[in-house]
């Protein structure tokens, strides 16, 4: 089974480390409006993942979540996300945008793992 998208269902808090682990095949993902917390390497190695739309009310983004997504070229961070763990976006070579909604602390963004553009004041339209 290849898994190219996935829309998860509301009222979902967290997504567990790893839980989408080495999902090679998957290219979008839509979070639920729900969700608080994505855990450690929650999407680390999905390396076709082209776009993943991170919902506003996301609190907290853990440690390599995004590690070696080596498809994403943006992502856009909500303004609700507080704390953002350590190389979040490590190996991520062609990511070349980071927006954010709003311009937090230094220390927020400055362990992203990426050297790329970090945007601040961006809102961008939710897509599903």
């Amino acid at each position: 089974i290849s898994l190219k998208k996935v829309v998860l269902k509301d009222n979902l808090k967290f997504i567990n480390g790893y839980a989408f682990y080495k999902c090679i095949s998957l290219e979008n993902i839509v979070l639920p409006k729900d969700l608080k917390i994505l855990r450690e390497g929650a999407f680390k190695k999905c390396s076709g993942l082209k776009e993943i739309v991170l919902n506003e009310g996301l609190i907290e983004i853990g440690d390599l979540a995004f590690q070696k997504c080596t498809k994403l070229t943006r992502i856009y961070i909500p303004r609700s996300v507080e704390i953002i763990g350590y190389n979040v976006f490590k190996d991520c070579d062609n990511l070349k945008d980071i927006y954010f909604e709003v311009e937090k602390s230094k220390e927020l963004y400055e362990n992203l793992g990426v050297n790329c553009n970090i945007h601040y004041g961006v809102i961008r339209e939710r897509r599903g």
